[in-house]
């Protein structure tokens, strides 16, 4: 009974966001209490104290997009677009076009990075970011990289990833290219 109703949640967001869950029945059909665990744990990806929506969306979207995941990356930019974050940033962020993204869209694109390569500029850029928006956005950018990197590493794990090349933004395919930031490539 308790996986019907699950599963029932599962088609509903599938049918609300244009996205393939099947992975999510894969872990429900053979085991409900890994699924639970892993149910919990999406709250982290929506968690956001005093970082403004258009940075928030854009290391949401940095991150989904450095694991590679198409159908991932999807699913954060239709959530980006329908709560107003402009298509020009959008597109800015999937491409790394840093000349058409506004500042604080920039700082949290190269701190996403940075952190993911684990790299020192992380350290001044968290600085700056804590500076603008104070600790409590460090902590919701931290999740939201977290997040971002989560779902896909399952999804690959599990046999269920695809590789991001075009992400629909608005009426436009957009490519994404997968040549990886120079910083990214020492991991």
């Amino acid at each position: 009974m308790i996986r019907a109703i699950l599963r029932a949640g599962l088609r509903r967001f599938e049918r609300q966001n244009q996205y393939d869950a099947s992975y999510g029945e894969f872990v429900l059909n053979n085991s409900l209490s890994a699924f639970w665990k892993f149910s919990r744990v999406q709250a982290i990806g929506t968690h956001n104290e005093d970082v403004p929506r258009d940075p928030y969306y854009a290391a949401k979207i940095t991150s989904s997009r450095l694991a590679d995941c198409g159908p991932c990356t999807q699913l954060v930019t239709n959530w980006a677009q329908k709560s107003g974050v402009p298509e020009l940033t959008i597109r800015a962020v999937l491409t790394r076009d840093f000349s058409q993204m506004p500042a604080d869209v920039e700082l949290t694109v190269r701190f996403t990075e940075a952190v993911l390569a684990k790299s020192l500029e992380a350290d001044e850029l968290r600085e700056r970011i804590r500076k603008q928006w104070g600790n409590r956005a460090v902590i919701t950018l931290a999740l939201a990289i977290t997040a971002g990197q989560m779902y896909p590493t399952v999804k690959y794990a599990l046999g269920y990833g695809h590789a991001c090349t075009l992400v629909r933004v608005g009426n436009e395919l957009v490519r994404v290219p997968h040549d990886m930031p120079k910083m990214l490539q020492a991991i």
